[in-house]
């Protein structure tokens, strides 16, 4: 009791710097599916029926900053989205215990692991864009230049290149795993 393994001390682990220690999380876009929990032969500790949802939403992560993260298919999106007001250089996150992270010519960033290697893929970020025309809204995307920035050996945030402060940026990169870190 209270002894860390070894597996404890070694697995690799992604560590937000400087965030909100006690953000809000909240699921959003339910799913249709309700799943059940079973631990142990006590009936009080089991849960059936549980609604479950296709994403979590980590609410003020960061000064007017957010953190949308769900599946995609075999990949695991995220989205940060950065209120107005909101400093994107304030997102700093840090991989522990792996072996190697660096971003490649294409500009994604991989980071080797014990298990294998995991790809963020090169962000995209942008602006939605509201107009009307003819009586119809219509949504656009206005692109907005970033990139992954390597703030020390372990630890990575991004570079975002001008965009309108006054209105929402999303910066939406995803991890591709693989069989061999999943296991």
């Amino acid at each position: 009791e209270g002894r860390i393994t070894r597996y404890q001390r070694d697995v690799s682990r992604l560590i937000f710097l400087n965030a909100n220690e006690n953000p809000e999380m909240k699921a959003i876009e339910p799913a249709k599916l309700r799943v059940n929990f079973f631990k142990g032969n006590d009936k009080s500790k089991w849960y059936c029926g549980v609604p479950a949802s296709t994403a979590l939403l980590y609410k003020r992560l960061y000064n007017k900053i957010d953190l949308k993260v769900y599946g995609m298919e075999r990949q695991i999106e995220y989205d940060w989205i950065v209120k107005p007001g909101g400093n994107p250089g304030d997102i700093q996150f840090q991989y522990k215990n792996v072996k190697e992270i660096r971003i490649d010519e294409q500009g994604n960033l991989l980071i080797k692991t014990e298990f294998g290697e995991l790809i963020h893929k090169r962000p995209v970020s942008y602006q939605l864009i509201h107009n009307e025309a003819r009586g119809q809204k219509i949504n656009s995307r206005k692109y907005v230049n970033v990139e992954f920035k390597r703030i020390n050996e372990f630890a990575y945030g991004f570079e975002v290149g001008d965009y309108d402060r006054s209105k929402e940026l999303i910066i939406d990169p995803a991890v591709m795993t693989y069989s061999t870190y999943l296991g």
